[in-house]
């Protein structure tokens, strides 16, 4: 009975249950401005991604996806390093008429927003503005602007936002390709998010309420690196707990030093590194760590090390399938917080969006 109260009480908890169904959304609404989208970005010769918070970290996984699908150059830059050096930024390369995308739920954080008013006086770029806010100075503002107003959220922790934020340059960029089976996949998601949450929160439920666990490690190769700092963050600010995340095989270098049997592991697999995966897990599976794998159609010796594996199995690319995961690390921060007496909507010493004043 407490348990089901517990999960009513928070916002939160239905926003992450909600994701499958916000991805559905945002792929109507991008199907009514795909021609628009593709009209404004036909003439930019490279990609710029910007945000602060969970907005740099979908900036970080839009920025690898956007070079390997489009094969242009493309840079990520947390808010405050473009407005403090924007000049050097915009000299990188040869570009004439680059394209920024401006990330933020709120659509009024005030470094983003510094951004915007920079690169408009100074001509240096043209802007995308990607905001959960129509009201936003970011939506008003923009050259081009993207509502995610779907995916809009009560408690200040980025979730369902989070992964619209990250699915729509994934649809952008399918459809400035030609010919590719890319989109098709995307449009699946939301039927393979609603599998995973059906069959995997209890797993996240299971490993949140460890109480024996402290310690956290994500680890990813290049395909969902920006996911992994999105993981870090949400058990940071949901839990409270010590998390960091690392290039997969750079955890060697150094990390590993502090892993023990408090310590879970997750790992995101990727399709050309699963070999050099399966020894990282290994190895760790024999400092006694706990470990999480994410993955697509899972080798069975992974089975061998861990029970806790979620397995999408439908040949998902690994540039796509990394937000099908999140929902679980969301339930997983989400009984953490509630077994340490926190509140996952209102996380200590954070607002719903920052303004420097």
């Amino acid at each position: 009975m407490m348990e089901g109260v517990l999960m009513q009480k928070f916002d939160i908890y239905g926003e992450i249950h909600d994701q499958p169904k916000t991805w559905e959304l945002v792929i109507e609404e991008f199907e009514k401005n795909k021609e628009k989208i593709g009209e404004f970005l036909s003439e930019s010769d490279g990609f710029f991604f910007t945000g602060c918070g969970s907005g740099y970290n979908a900036s970080v996984y839009s920025r690898n996806s956007g070079e390997y699908f489009l094969e242009k150059c493309c840079f990520d830059y947390q808010a405050s390093e473009i407005k403090f050096f924007s000049e050097s930024i915009y000299k990188k390369g040869t570009f004439k008429k680059p394209a920024t995308f401006l990330f933020s739920r709120s659509g009024d954080t005030t470094e983003t927003i510094d951004v915007l008013k920079q690169i408009r006086s100074s001509k240096l770029s043209k802007s995308f503005g990607i905001t959960c806010n129509e009201d936003s100075y970011l939506y008003k503002r923009s050259d081009f602007s993207f509502s995610l107003s779907k995916a809009s959220e009560k408690a200040i922790v980025t979730t369902k936002s989070f992964t619209s934020m990250a699915l729509l340059p994934l649809l952008i960029f399918s459809e400035l390709l030609e010919e590719n089976g890319y989109y098709k996949e995307l449009k699946k998601l939301p039927d393979f998010g609603r599998k995973i949450i059906n069959e995997y929160e209890n797993m996240g439920k299971v490993l949140g309420q460890n109480e024996d666990i402290n310690k956290f490690f994500i680890l990813s190769n290049l395909p969902n690196f920006g996911l992994a700092r999105e993981v870090k963050l949400k058990i940071l600010e949901m839990t409270l707990s010590w998390a960091d995340c690392f290039n997969t095989l750079d955890f060697r270098h150094g990390p590993r030093a502090v892993v023990d049997e408090n310590s879970l592991i997750i790992l995101f697999l990727s399709d050309k590194a699963i070999e050099y995966e399966l020894d990282i897990a290994r190895e760790l599976k024999e400092m006694s760590a706990n470990l999480l794998v994410f993955g697509d159609v899972v080798p069975k010796d992974f089975y061998n090390i861990t029970d806790n594996i979620i397995e999408v199995g439908e040949k998902i690319s690994e540039w796509l399938r990394g937000i099908l995961f999140l929902p679980v690390i969301h339930f997983l921060a989400y009984y953490k917080a509630i077994g340490k007496g926190l509140n996952p909507d209102e996380p200590k010493n954070l607002t719903y969006f920052v303004e420097i004043k």
